[in-house]
């Protein structure tokens, strides 16, 4: 899955099983992807998911955390 497409998928899926503070995580960190840390954040989030989809939950949690 592209990173782009993983992350939309988290942004707009109001069925996933997060709680609403890790969905908080994810949207800010999509919204920061939009503010010109596009690099920075992908950067950060391949390093900690690795793209993962097995590790997908404490990738965007730990690279979240941050912001």
């Amino acid at each position: 899955m592209e990173i782009f497409e993983f992350l939309h998928f988290f942004y707009t899926n109001s069925e996933t099983e997060y709680a609403s503070e890790q969905q908080e995580c994810i949207q800010l960190f999509c919204k920061r992807l939009s503010n010109n840390l596009i690099m920075l954040s992908l950067t950060q989030f391949k390093l900690h998911s690795k793209l993962d989809m097995h590790n997908y939950k404490e990738g965007a949690k730990a690279c979240t955390r941050q912001y």
